[in-house]
């Protein structure tokens, strides 16, 4: 019999402040992609960031095969859904970038989790994606 997935940990926003200060903690682990996947980043809470707007993205690095590392990140509303996919993609595209400090970060959707949560990786351009790369 197969492994349920544990239930996702309980919407609890944080101020934009403290959402920022954790931020740096969810890009230290390189998860690996592997299936099935039993434990996954939305499992702890240091790659869940839960905003008062009702926004929650999970943000994690990720090595993907062959050994390619990007920035994942997901997204899901516990309220204020917005109406539209490209009213989505701009809020996540926005708080990934008020959290990052990356005013010019973009994401390139990737398509919809088993869970139907939406997934964008992060764009890596230059010194950036060297940098990540050359670990």
């Amino acid at each position: 019999m197969a492994k349920k997935n544990p239930p996702p940990l309980p919407f609890s926003p944080q101020s934009t402040k403290k959402l920022i200060e954790r931020f740096p903690l969810a890009l230290e682990k390189i998860w690996e992609v592997t299936e099935p996947m039993l434990v996954r980043p939305g499992q702890f809470r240091e790659y869940v960031f839960d905003f008062q707007s009702g926004l929650r993205l999970l943000i994690s690095r990720t090595r993907f095969p062959p050994n390619v590392i990007r920035t994942q990140v997901g997204a899901s509303w516990e309220y204020n859904a917005p109406i539209s996919f490209n009213g989505a993609a701009a809020q996540v595209e926005s708080m990934y970038q008020l959290l990052s400090g990356k005013l010019n970060a973009r994401l390139d959707f990737i398509g919809f989790s088993p869970r139907k949560i939406p997934h964008w990786l992060v764009k890596e351009t230059g010194n950036e994606y060297q940098k990540h790369h050359a670990r």
